[in-house]
């Protein structure tokens, strides 16, 4: 009789912890409206968008611009830094270390598109767009001992060309999916 009391008890403890303790720690058998299963869709689909651009930005990089950024920019904005002759001069070495780390802080380029640093991708592509149009990168005092780290005419437009274009294929393939319908 002790036996089938136990065995009884363990079957109720057993019914209790499989059917009532989830309930408590979750949704449960909780059925969701079509509206909350259209939201979650609609997300889960909104960050396959927003991967599938982002490598699609990433591919046209690697094929146009990589190149032209891999001998112009990455001394300062990635880990893959030429150190020149001069650089363990006193002086000249704190010089560079602080202008790569700073470069780096603003964008880094190690890891391909999208890029490291303190943007968002649309953030960083637009910078790009407008140093593409404006100049300014890179600065004056790196091109005194550097005269092949300028920008050409060609490789600003081919930077130009690649950020407005995947300017708006960010902002025409990722709009955020509305949370209040």
């Amino acid at each position: 009789m002790i036996v089938k009391k136990h065995l009884f008890n363990l079957f109720v403890a057993t019914i209790f912890i499989t059917n009532f303790i989830p309930l408590v720690f979750s949704h449960g058998n909780e059925v969701h409206s079509p509206n909350e299963e259209k939201k979650l869709e609609s997300k889960q689909k909104y960050k396959t968008s927003r991967n599938d651009v982002l490598q699609k930005i990433n591919n046209d990089y690697l094929n146009r611009v990589k190149p032209i950024f891999k001998k112009k920019c990455f001394n300062c904005h990635s880990r893959f830094t030429a150190f020149p002759w001069y650089y363990k001069l006193p002086g000249i070495k704190n010089l560079i270390d602080y202008d790569i780390k700073e470069g780096k802080q603003h964008i880094d380029m190690s890891n391909d598109f999208p890029f490291g640093g303190h943007g968002e991708p649309i953030q960083d592509l637009e910078s790009l767009k407008k140093i593409g149009e404006q100049g300014g990168m890179p600065p004056f005092r790196y091109i005194i001992s550097n005269w092949e780290a300028r920008l050409s005419k060609e490789d600003q437009q081919r930077i130009i060309e690649w950020t407005k274009k995947s300017i708006e294929l960010l902002k025409k393939n990722t709009e955020s999916p509305s949370t209040d319908k």
